[in-house]
């Protein structure tokens, strides 16, 4: 069976981004505040729409580097990882005011939690002791650390899980929230001496993850962990009140022995017969627009569907076919555009 997949509640992930955008803004605001304090009023009006615009193309070379390698991930970890585990994509908490940690996956099993740094970086990387570098002709130049990127987005999960009161573990967090770093476009990658485990490629981390067997987490403990980071207000409420906030949730978003999560509403399947379940946004390609919707119809015909072009499909298809899945053609939804799907006819081997 297949890992599960939990979405952290949409309402709550778009108030996250509204106010990070926000200080986004405010930061921007601040920066034009010191060219007008630092330079002359007769230069300003000049200096101030180009640093602006080179504070816009820093910010969008930042949030675009990891994106695109998503996709590949979310599939692999779905496809490797057992019903024991539940995935989560693009997570966003705020463990102080204003000062969010937005993580690209985190995934929750018997061996722990892992907090997931997604790099789709292209060309030759270096880490030494959580100091990167990057190749550019002949020399070698700093760049941006993932892993000490990732340091402070656990640090900050640590911090607002332990802050709910909720797990009176006989660990402390350390030993059960790990933080991972994938790269999945890298052409030549090596490290030393980093702080975190940096994996190349979607399919090592899988595996890489599969392979642990210690267990830390209990089944109970697995699914509060979950809800408790799609449901982020639970945060908020008296210990009692969380547990029965949890309780009620649980029994709402019952797993199912598929390996779905009821937690997304059923829907009927427009690729054949009605369908038993369905999680639309399985994985999201950031930036691309490609959703996925899996599902199993009432005949016991589990299916991918692909909301995008038919390139974008048959990408998907060849990403099941790479883990072992058997994938039929990718056909057209007859009443929806830009909706494609295919089904499967194995199990992962």
């Amino acid at each position: 069976m297949a890992a599960r997949i939990v979405r952290q509640d949409e309402a709550i992930r778009e108030e996250f981004r509204k106010r990070i955008l926000a200080k986004v803004q405010a930061e921007k605001d601040s920066m034009k505040q010191r060219i007008d304090n630092n330079v002359p009023s007769f230069i300003s009006w000049a200096v101030k729409p180009l640093a602006g615009m080179a504070f816009d193309i820093q910010r969008n070379k930042d949030n675009n580097k990891g994106e695109g390698g998503e996709l590949n991930v979310g599939i692999h970890l779905r496809l490797v990882l057992s019903k024991e585990w539940i995935l989560m994509n693009d997570v966003v908490v705020e463990p102080e005011p204003e000062v969010f940690a937005q993580t690209d996956h985190i995934v929750i099993g018997p061996p722990g939690m892992f907090v997931i740094e997604t790099k789709a970086w292209d060309g030759a990387f270096t880490g030494y002791k959580d100091r990167w570098k990057r190749r550019e002709g002949n020399k070698w130049v700093s760049c941006h650390s993932p892993t000490k990127q990732n340091l402070r987005h656990v640090k900050l999960l640590r911090k607002w899980l332990e802050q709910t009161g909720m797990f009176n573990l006989s660990f402390p967090a350390v030993q059960w929230i790990k933080p991972v770093v994938v790269f999945t476009r890298a052409s030549w990658l090596k490290t030393t001496d980093c702080s975190m485990p940096v994996l190349d490629g979607a399919f090592g981390l899988a595996f890489y993850l599969r392979k642990h067997k210690e267990v830390l987490l209990n089944a109970e403990q697995i699914e509060k962990i979950s809800l408790l980071l799609a449901y982020p207000q639970l945060r908020n409420m008296q210990p009692a009140q969380q547990e029965t906030a949890v309780s009620g949730e649980k029994q709402a978003s019952e797993i199912r022995t598929d390996g779905q999560s009821s937690m997304v509403r059923e829907k009927t399947s427009s690729a054949g017969t009605p369908a038993t379940g369905s999680n639309k946004n399985l994985a999201t390609a950031e930036g691309t627009g490609v959703e996925l919707e899996t599902g199993r119809t009432k005949n016991g015909r589990d299916y991918v569907r692909v909301f995008g072009n038919k390139v974008d499909a048959e990408t998907v298809r060849q990403k099941y076919i790479s883990v072992g899945r058997e994938a039929g053609p990718v056909n057209r939804d007859k009443y929806r555009q830009g909706v494609w799907y295919f089904y499967l006819t194995n199990e992962v081997k």
